[in-house]
């Protein structure tokens, strides 16, 4: 990590580290499947591939042929499923286009600005796709920490990365105006390297008209089917909400 530009990379958790396969990814922990007594995920249903930066996958190669760039959080990251089961992974086979799974768990918009940001000129990909994330997340930068510069300040911080009235930022209008900032920055960089843009919002009440759209298939699949559409966590989204999620990308691209 020492060498690598922060703005590249994601922060892990628990002691994980960058160019590791894991068995599991919090919260997504054998313990807390032992105690679901699970009937549709077993033990060894999923392994975490963590490239050199951080994100799901192999490390990050730009290619000849035409790509996106899938940016969210954990529910875009695929916590709780494998990877072939996550959204970006399903709407590669859809499209038949080769995708970047740049999901970052635990983090908002901001922490997805700053992702694009640094990998869009790379990777040259010409359409990204964005899933935004629940609740509020605001990122911020911490010399004091290394090597994960980058913090993310949410419902569930601690003070050990900040002080104690860092909170504050957590208000319901600090929020807003916020996430709506890291939004049209994310679009106007997108529009400055001539790339389509296609958000869906998981927070109907979030909406911002001519920018992003809701995420229809939000509550109903994901709350109503029981285990199997539940990740083996038991707390994120399964493959049905992924596949919904790919969906709804796919039918909009290209309008």
């Amino acid at each position: 990590m020492s060498d690598l530009d922060p703005d590249s990379c994601i922060p892990l958790f628990n002691g994980m580290q960058y160019g590791k396969t894991y068995d599991w990814y919090p919260p997504d922990t054998k313990k807390k499947f032992e105690e679901s007594n699970s009937e549709y995920w077993d033990e060894d249903s999923i392994t975490y591939r963590v490239n050199s930066h951080g994100f799901r996958g192999d490390d990050l190669h730009p290619i000849k042929s035409d790509s996106f760039i899938a940016l969210g959080c954990s529910f875009t990251f695929g916590v709780g499923v494998t990877a072939d089961q996550t959204w970006p992974s399903v709407l590669s086979k859809s499209l038949d286009m080769h995708g970047y799974n740049l999901g970052a768990p635990a983090c908002g918009v901001e922490t997805m600005f700053r992702v694009l940001q640094y990998w869009l000129p790379i990777l040259k990909s010409k359409h990204v796709f964005l899933l935004t994330n629940p609740g509020v997340r605001r990122e911020f930068f911490n010399m004091d920490f290394k090597p994960h510069m980058y913090h993310t300040i949410s419902a569930w911080s601690t003070g050990r990365y900040f002080p104690g009235d860092a909170h504050r930022f957590l208000n319901e209008r600090e929020a807003s105006i916020s996430k709506s900032r890291a939004l049209y920055a994310i679009k106007g960089l997108c529009d400055s390297h001539n790339v389509s843009l296609d958000i869906l919002e998981t927070s109907v009440e979030d909406v911002i008209d001519g920018l992003t759209r809701p995420l229809r298939t939000w509550e109903e699949p994901f709350r109503s089917t029981g285990q199997s559409n539940l990740g083996r966590d038991l707390l994120h989204p399964g493959p049905i909400y992924h596949s919904l999620v790919a969906k709804e990308f796919q039918v909009n691209y290209g309008n």
